[in-house]
């Protein structure tokens, strides 16, 4: 237990520098970029996103199998999974790059980009193809720290990576650089994230060799589960990837900026809850794996509790004051140019959140199929939801969209806590508090401020 809030504290001092470092630096960079190059620029990160799908979930299947085999002490099981998904990862971050590279001039179509910066978004797609296999490189070693429960490392060095990141692209803009050197800086940091990773496995791992191996059998058992995650990966990119590229093709990629950053400001206030429950997957699955199902019930139920709680105090937050914050952070025109889209992202996002504990324990129990269904099931369902309001209620209508990922919410919850063994009215009924609360200071808020 004491390793798990260790784990939960650095897991949110991560998440609050980092949310600290984007406050701080996006303001300007969207400003000296202008929307539209910074609509450029979140579609080339987009890219390297989504098709990143091409790990077919090895990433969470190292997470999985190497925190199951560490709990047993089996080194070379451990062995075996980081070779089986070196090999993997070598031949798909080969063809993910040349498939970014060889759909560029398509890509800028499809973006509807304006004419005069199609060279300058040709040239940045070119060189998101090379940033592409570098990072889908370094995910064989980002799940190492995680897997033997040490976020502490995890958290240190992504926070120190993209504080430098960030500085380096405020200086570069300062000094009179374009979109051009934010892109090659990019690309840097991206070597330094894969040489910083390789030396923490190094260290964590000394006697795990890293040889790119394929042995069948070892796949076998690794992508029998992490198909699902990756699945899993698609459908989710289909609401954090796609629907920026859905509203470029459909309003520009000035709409793009006007519609991520008050995403990105929900998202990343309730990536607090994310950041504190990543530990629960190693640690739901080092339990199963031992057969101690209180321990791992008591681990959900805490977790849950305090994601509700977490949750509701954002959505609290966000929806009584998030249209100020965003008036103070991006301006008063910025805001006005995205009125009624902040709500109607919190509240889903609260869904989300909740959700996040579920969805680890699902993991650890060996059953990502049901994360995989759940997603493809609200994935399709806002896919299909968007293409229809998006064009006629344009950035609204993403939002509205948006909604339609908790089409499962219901059936998901019910299977997990028939599953594991715990009533399902004691959750709801702890919703229900939640949302009434929400509700109640929400109406108050805006009685007040109207009289």
């Amino acid at each position: 237990m004491k390793n798990n809030l260790r784990n939960s504290i650095y897991g949110a001092l991560g998440f609050v520098f980092q949310l600290a470092i984007t406050l701080f630096t996006m303001p300007y960079i969207v400003h000296k970029l202008t929307p539209e190059l910074y609509g450029i620029y979140i579609l080339s990160t987009s890219l390297i996103g989504f098709v990143s799908f091409m790990d077919l979930g090895l990433g969470q299947g190292i997470i999985k199998f190497v925190s199951e085999y560490e709990a047993k002490k089996d080194y070379e099981g451990i062995k075996n999974v980081i070779g089986v998904s070196f090999y993997i990862y070598l031949i798909m971050g080969i063809i993910g790059a040349i498939l970014i590279f060889a759909l560029t001039d398509n890509l800028v179509i499809l973006f509807r980009v304006n004419e005069k910066y199609k060279d300058l978004a040709s040239y940045v797609f070119h060189m998101t193809a090379i940033g592409f296999f570098i990072n889908f490189i370094a995910n064989i070693f980002l799940p190492i720290p995680k897997a033997l429960q040490r976020y502490d490392i995890a958290t240190k060095s992504e926070v120190g990576i993209q504080l430098l990141f960030n500085l380096l692209i405020v200086c570069l803009l300062y000094l009179g650089y374009g979109l051009k050197e934010v892109i090659i800086a990019n690309l840097g940091f991206g070597i330094v994230r894969l040489i910083t990773y390789f030396l923490i496995f190094r260290k964590m791992l000394p006697n795990i060799p890293l040889n790119p191996t394929f042995r069948i059998d070892v796949f076998k058992r690794i992508f029998s589960f992490s198909i699902f995650t990756a699945i899993n990966a698609i459908t989710g990119n289909l609401v954090f990837r796609i629907d920026k590229m859905i509203i470029s093709s459909f309003l520009g990629t000035t709409a793009v900026t006007y519609y991520t950053i008050p995403f990105m400001m929900v998202q990343l206030g309730y990536g607090f809850v994310g950041s504190t429950a990543h530990f629960i997957f190693p640690a739901s699955s080092s339990l199963f794996s031992l057969g101690l199902k209180e321990e791992l019930i008591q681990v959900y139920r805490k977790a849950t509790q305090y994601s509700v709680l977490i949750s509701t105090i954002f959505a609290v937050i966000f929806i009584v004051l998030g249209n100020s914050f965003l008036t103070f952070w991006m301006g008063a025109d910025f805001a006005r140019s995205t009125e009624g889209l902040i709500p109607i992202i919190a509240i889903v996002f609260f869904f989300q959140s909740v959700s996040i504990p579920a969805f680890h324990v699902y993991n650890g129990l060996g059953l990502p199929k049901i994360n995989m269904i759940s997603s493809f099931v609200g994935s399709s369902a806002y896919l299909i939801s968007a293409l229809i309001l998006i064009p006629p209620y344009r950035l609204l209508g993403a939002a509205l969209s948006f909604g339609f990922t908790l089409l499962p919410f219901p059936f998901y919850f019910y299977y997990l806590h028939r599953r594991i063994g715990i009533r399902n009215r004691d959750f709801y009924v702890m919703l229900l508090k939640s949302l009434s609360i929400i509700c109640i200071i929400s109406i108050l808020f805006h009685f007040f401020l109207n009289h």
